[in-house]
């Protein structure tokens, strides 16, 4: 105590204690995958596939199903063995184009289920079929139904209304033509609206009274009373109210004219059908008798023979190209009805599709098998509490021409995700606002620009990163830096003098006159061109060509893209091949270009010397999207390119590193870094 020594050390210490086991409420049951199926028959893939399925989903504190659903594994398949090509049976005839089935045709078709493969037996025959429908029995003529009857002609009161009917088709083959009415009248009342209070009202008259008694004149009378008076601008009554008449005089019955004259037939040809009408001249008085209903009359006509034609069909459309660019393949063409026969004419019964085999241009080249790319995963089944996502892949290139087959890999995988608890909220990730947009990496002939964003609030454990991206680039300044002009090129010269009198080769080219600027179209294309000869191409070879198995030109593969020829003001890349056996006995010609060029270094020459891009330091990295995920930090552009310095890389701008923080599985206290020592708590002793 009476020692000078100060205290010194800490007086709590704290330790990790051993860690045991979660604390948890409930008992875990895993998930568990069911027992594997059997190997499925091999594919020319080379391999053979079995398939497994989640059997039992684990509870909230179990073990998710980690492994693939499908596995594969190496195979001996007999894909070298002939198959010849099969085509589907013939479909159902379908339903003849024409209703009547008097002048239509009816089609039918098969396609190809798969083409031929190692030297099987390729399609031949139609694929398309077609015949003219046959005639039938007669077709009578049929009316329409009839329309419903016409508003009443009075809207208050006796009043006429009528109705009509058309002839729906007409008779085919010598079928019974139509007899019959095609419009009707009969009386009506109207009672519409105006007949309301209210609405606009028409006078109404009642029913002719008694006949009086004759008087010394010998005539008799009979009123008419008003039974209601017209209101709201309704018809006025009209006609007469007294009726006089001599003593004994007869009901008046309806008179109705005679019958016109049969129209004519309308239908110049063949069967058709003719009208006759007639009209009321004096309606029926006194208690006189009705007017007949049938104002308008039909019956069927007979013209002279309709001329007949029998169905057209086009010419063949040109053999379509090989369907496949190297081996074995095939080829269609068509043709189609341009005019079905009229009744009574011949329908056309032939094949309206064809298919021949082919072979492509080459032989196809060795293919060795190659998987595809994994899928993304797919979204998690839940959100916490512990998931499930599964991902799957494909065959990209099937193993052709002897081409290693498949190597046995997994196609469908699964794995555990959201496993944090579900006791706590979630937190989404977000953006903040984007930045300023750089200035244009050139003043002129298009450069570039971007922009980018940091993360303000990072997802929690089990939060959505936010979704985006980061960094942005556009385009800018694209006009042109110098005046523009296209790049010229000289006209071929004439073909040169044939190599061989049996099967030589001649020779033509060109040269660049003048390079684009600015703008202009850049040269590009063929400088060298070669051609057969002696025969040229499409001629018949003469005797003197053959004597021997056909050999075929074989070309060497095309050098690397040269040096541009200039450092600025523009110049060319070349690039040649070169004729490694000539053609003989009718083989395949040398065709195509010998040589090809680019156009490169547009760009003026002299000037100041070029200044390369530079980059600013890096930035403070930014939060992470996640936990056990990524975060990013930037760097500016301080000086653009120019003078044809070396050009920015974007890309270049952003980089993307681990995230540091953890989430899920144990956690522990962690203390922070020692602060700086405080005041001293007395200024002296």
């Amino acid at each position: 105590v009476n020692s000078s020594m100060k205290c010194a050390g800490a007086q709590v210490n704290q330790t990790e204690c051993p860690y045991t086991h979660p604390c948890q409420d409930c008992i875990p049951i895993p998930c568990t995958f069911s027992p594997w199926s059997d190997w499925q028959q091999p594919t020319c893939e080379g391999l053979c596939t079995r398939s497994r399925v989640v059997q039992n989903v684990n509870n909230k504190c179990g073990e998710p199903c980690n492994g693939p659903l499908e596995a594969t594994k190496r195979c001996a398949a007999d894909c070298l063995s002939p198959r010849d090509c099969k085509m589907t049976e013939w479909s159902s005839w379908s339903a003849c184009s024409d209703p009547g089935q008097a002048n239509g045709q009816k089609y039918r078709e098969r396609s190809i289920i798969h083409g031929p493969r190692n030297d099987g037996q390729p399609c031949l025959g139609a694929l398309e079929d077609t015949m003219g429908c046959k005639q039938t029995l007669p077709q009578p003529c049929v009316f329409s139904e009839w329309e419903d009857w016409t508003a009443c002609t009075a809207s208050c009161g006796d009043g006429w209304t009528s109705r009509s009917r058309q002839i729906q088709s007409h008779a085919h083959r010598g079928g019974e033509t139509c007899h019959g009415n095609m419009r009707e009248m009969k009386k009506c009342k109207g009672t519409g609206a105006a007949c309301e209070a209210g609405g606009a009202v028409d006078c109404l008259l009642g029913d002719w009274g008694v006949w009086s008694t004759c008087d010394v004149n010998k005539m008799m009378y009979r009123d008419k009373r008003v039974l209601r008076a017209a209101a709201n601008q309704g018809q006025p009554c009209a006609g007469e109210t007294t009726r006089g008449q001599s003593c004994g005089l007869a009901p008046v019955d309806c008179r109705m004219s005679s019958w016109t004259g049969w129209g004519p037939c309308d239908r110049s040809c063949g069967e058709g059908q003719t009208r006759r009408q007639r009209q009321i001249e004096v309606f029926a008085q006194f208690g006189g008798q009705e007017c007949l209903p049938e104002l308008i009359e039909t019956r069927g006509c007979m013209q002279k023979a309709c001329p007949t034609w029998d169905a057209e069909v086009s010419d063949w459309t040109q053999w379509s190209s090989c369907s496949f660019t190297c081996g074995p393949g095939q080829q269609k063409r068509e043709r189609k009805i341009l005019k079905e026969r009229s009744s009574g004419g011949r329908g056309f019964e032939g094949f309206l599709g064809e298919a021949r085999p082919c072979h492509g241009a080459q032989e196809c080249p060795r293919q060795d098998c190659v998987w595809n790319q994994w899928e993304e995963w797919t979204p998690c089944s839940c959100s916490c509490g512990g998931g499930q996502q599964e991902r799957k892949r494909f065959v990209l290139h099937m193993p052709e021409s002897g081409g290693d087959r498949c190597e046995p890999s997994d196609k469908i995988e699964m794995r555990a995700c959201n496993t944090q608890s579900c006791g706590h909220s979630c937190q989404d990730g977000l953006w903040g606002p984007w930045g300023y947009w750089s200035e244009c990496s050139a003043t002129c002939d298009g450069g570039t620009t971007y922009r980018t964003r940091h993360i303000v609030q990072n997802a929690s454990d089990c939060g959505c990163p936010a979704h985006g991206r980061a960094h942005e680039t556009g385009i800018c300044n694209f006009k042109s830096c110098s005046e523009s002009r296209d790049c010229v090129v000289s006209p071929w010269t004439e073909w040169g003098s044939c190599s061989s009198s049996r099967n030589g080769i001649m020779k033509r080219e060109r040269n660049v006159e003048s390079y684009g600027k600015g703008s202009g179209l850049w040269c590009e294309g063929a400088l060298k061109q070669v051609e057969a000869c002696n025969p040229k191409p499409g001629e018949v070879p003469s005797e003197a060509c053959e004597g021997g198995d056909p050999v075929d030109c074989v070309q060497s593969d095309w050098t690397h893209w040269s040096m541009c020829s200039v450092t600025c003001g523009g110049g060319e890349h070349l690039r040649t091949r070169k004729i490694l056996r000539h053609p003989k006995y009718g083989g395949k010609s040398c065709d195509g270009a010998l040589a090809e060029l680019k156009e490169c270094a547009r760009h003026a020459c002299g000037g100041p010397a070029p200044i390369d891009c530079k980059y600013s330091s890096w930035n403070h990295w930014g939060d992470c999207d996640k936990c056990n995920g990524e975060r990013s930090r930037v760097r500016n552009i301080d000086n653009f390119p120019s003078n044809g310095g070396e050009e920015c890389d974007p890309k270049a701008t952003m980089e993307i590193g681990k995230c540091p923080r953890r989430c899920g599985g144990q956690k522990f206290c962690e203390w922070t870094v020692w602060g700086t020592w405080s005041d001293c708590t007395v200024a002296c002793g």
